[in-house]
């Protein structure tokens, strides 16, 4: 299929005026194509603006560039080349980013949007979502569907200004301006300021400014505008940065700095000079290498404009390597090919510097190398035993290779030596999960929040130990954690609604499925959860159409796959269905929502030890989930083990004493051995939770009458 001259290769999210597509132009490049489908008339107009704003700011200005324009049979898009360095807001899931790569990034951001102020141009929706990376370290601001003049004599502004006249708020709450909260027309040049003070802050603190468990609430904290000092969130801010950050968040809009141009200002005569791209850097560190071993003062002169930190020529070469591997330690993380660049130089002034070759290990893991990341490594623990992070890093690799056993023994040894590093605990829990550990990972993750694991990662992973460990509530306790850190973390409002099916509150979990999606159309697993309750309540059509959109988006989801059997057992083709069964379970074995429901068709083939065997599984894999007893048991009811189904049932109903299946099957068992008055509640139980076009409704309601008749 295409849209103009580009070739679609599909879809990369969604909102609520069209899609995002990747595609693939006539010359072969692969870009982004910003479709509007179904336009109004006023997204029509918001559209073409974007489009307008677009070609007055390009990559020169630090947005992302407008390749292309035009109208299609689907809707009028827009082209931009597709950038694959993700975006700000996946990086801050992984928790707070390095001090110094957040001032490099707030300067970037503030140059960028003052070049838009200059222009007359407000942009009104900056947020972590719509900053782009270019490789590894450059941003880009991207999404001016929001975007206006607020100078009527700047170029394009009366096609701009008119359309947003009447604007109620607008922005993304969490970063939008108090003084907006009521009128979207009063954007100017401190709205984006603010904004880019809240993003700021994030990258600092590891967490939103303002948080809170609902949308009202949270338009209340940014009515107060009440901000926690930075030197609390993050100590090691510099207090400068941190003065900058406050002023930008200023309640009063007249306070903060006016525009981009001043924040850029502000942060310039603080910043260090601009980092060198890293071929100067591999220059640099080559010059100071050439100058430690007497090729001359000329060389290292020569790039000395380009590194303000380098050995000099008085160093010795373990000094100078030293000083070296510690530069590449510290560039790990925000650019590892810099990293390797550097540490490959120190080693070659000092080839036993344990810290060198930790850091290029580190750097080549984080760049997919893992062979010779798994060789540096090695050097690192033998020269440098007594450094916790050489046994994290090669610990965190050999996790990631499949040796569990000596991930977990060389992540034991990293908390030996530094039981207060949050990251090693938080390591040694995923392993722990891969093994089965709920237990273990439970308190690893634990340990890891108590010594400040930063981000959504820890309270989210604690949630599902706890969910695997029947905990449900104290599970639901770290779902809300994660929220309140990340209102817009989809992942968590799906386990949170997971949960509160868990407990028998269906109505809270398809809300929670529906925010999932709202904050993340291209969540497979939100649009699967929500099928599966549309289908479950006989809501075949909507049902449908969110186990289509679940596949389209993920086709090897394994819970999309389970929607779609769902789907395909309802319209009776159960063949269809077990293929789809077949496919979940090749790509996760461990789905118990396949399991069951492929035990069920398969008693209705009659492969009766086939059924059994998928129950019994299940059961393995989550012994805390009611339904997974419930399922056993009415596979053993139909095969005539009653006892071993009443004990299934009995299991169950002490797990979740509102489990509908487990209720009915008990009960019946009850009422076939003649104890119909012991029967009774239990049917009075089921049907009290029972969705009202439950199969067995009426039946149940008439065997309640009769006993009832009977005293």
């Amino acid at each position: 299929m295409k849209i103009g001259e580009y070739e679609l290769l599909g879809e990369i999210g969604r909102g609520g005026m069209g899609a995002v597509l990747r595609a693939r132009s006539s010359e072969g490049r692969i870009v982004a194509i910003k479709l509007l489908a179904r336009p109004t008339a006023a997204s029509a107009e918001r559209f073409e603006r974007e489009r307008r704003l677009l070609s007055l700011l390009g990559e020169a200005q630090g947005f992302v560039p407008l390749l292309d324009a035009g109208e299609s049979p689907r809707g009028p898009y827009i082209v931009m080349p597709l950038l694959e360095g993700g975006t700000l807001r996946h990086r801050l899931a992984r928790g707070p980013l390095a001090v110094a790569f957040t001032i490099e990034l707030a300067l970037a951001l503030a140059k960028a949007i003052a070049h838009a102020h200059e222009r007359g141009i407000v942009h009104r929706d900056l947020k972590p979502e719509n900053i782009l990376f270019r490789g590894a370290t450059e941003p880009l601001i991207a999404d001016l569907g929001l975007a206006k003049h607020f100078q009527r004599d700047a170029d394009g502004a009366s096609q701009s200004v008119q359309l947003t006249e009447h604007d109620g708020m607008l922005g993304t709450a969490g970063y939008i301006a108090p003084e907006l909260l009521t009128h979207g027309r009063n954007a100017g040049p401190p709205a984006d300021v603010f904004a880019l003070g809240a993003i700021i802050y994030e990258c600092l603190a590891g967490r939103p400014l303002f948080v809170a468990p609902t949308l009202v609430e949270l338009l209340v904290e940014i009515g107060r505008c009440q901000v926690p000092p930075l030197a609390l969130a993050r100590p090691e801010t510099p207090p400068w940065l941190a003065g900058i950050v406050e002023r930008a968040l200023a309640a009063d809009a007249r306070k903060r700095f006016p525009d981009g141009s001043a924040l850029a200002a502000a942060l310039a005569s603080h910043a260090a000079p601009p980092r060198a791209s890293s071929l100067g850097r591999v220059a640099a560190a080559l010059a100071c290498a050439a100058v430690l071993l007497g090729a001359g003062v000329f060389l290292g002169a020569r790039f000395a404009s380009q590194e303000t930190e380098k050995p000099g020529a008085s160093e010795s070469p373990a000094v100078g390597a030293k000083r070296l591997a510690e530069r590449a330690w510290s560039s790990v993380a925000t650019d590892p090919g810099a990293a390797i660049a550097i540490a490959s130089s120190a080693l070659s002034l000092d080839d036993r510097s344990g810290l060198a070759y930790l850091a290029r290990g580190a750097a080549r893991r984080a760049r997919g190398e893992r062979d010779g990341a798994r060789a540096d490594l090695d050097q690192a623990v033998e020269l440098s035993p007594g450094n916790a992070h050489a046994w994290l890093e090669r610990g965190v690799l050999r996790a990631e290779k499949g040796s569990q056993d000596g991930a977990l023994a060389d992540l034991s040894r990293a908390i030996e030596l530094d039981p207060r590093l949050a990251r090693a605990w938080l390591e040694r829990a995923r392993v722990r999960s891969s093994r089965d550990d709920r237990e273990g990972e439970a308190a690893d993750l634990s340990r890891a929040i108590e010594l400040g694991a930063p981000g959504t990662t820890p309270h989210l992973l604690r949630s599902r130990a706890r969910k695997a460990l029947g905990q449900v509530d104290a599970a639901l306790a770290d779902a809300d954690a994660t929220i309140r850190i990340d209102p817009r973390c989809a992942e968590a409002h799906v386990l949170r609604g997971t949960l509160c099916a868990r407990k028998g509150d269906s109505a809270a979990a398809l809300s929670c499925y529906d925010r999932a999606i709202e904050n993340d159309p291209s969540c497979a697993e939100a649009w699967a959860r929500r099928a599966f309750d549309r289908l479950q309540a006989r809501d075949t059509a909507q049902g449908g159409a969110d186990a289509d959109r679940a596949c389209a988006l993920d086709p090897r989801n394994p819970l999309a796959l389970v929607a779609r059997a769902a789907l395909r057992r309802q319209k009776g083709d159960s063949v269809g269905a077990l293929a789809d069964l077949d496919l979940a379970l090749e790509a996760d074995r461990r789905c118990t929502e396949a399991l069951r429901m492929r035990a069920a068709l398969r008693i209705v083939r009659d492969d009766r030890n086939g059924a059994i065997a998928d129950s019994d599984h299940a059961i393995a894999i989550d012994p805390h989930d009611a339904q997974n007893w419930a399922g056993r048991g009415l596979m053993r009811t139909v095969t005539y083990d009653l006892d071993g189904a009443f004990s299934d049932y009995s299991r169950a109903l002490a797990l979740d004493p509102r489990c509908v299946p487990a209720l009915y099957g008990f009960a019946t068992i009850l009422d076939e051995r003649g104890q119909a008055e012991k029967a009774l509640p239990l049917y009075e139980r089921f049907l009290e939770n029972a969705p009202a076009d439950f199969p067995t409704v009426a039946k149940v309601r008439a065997r309640v009458a009769a006993i009832k008749a009977r005293r």
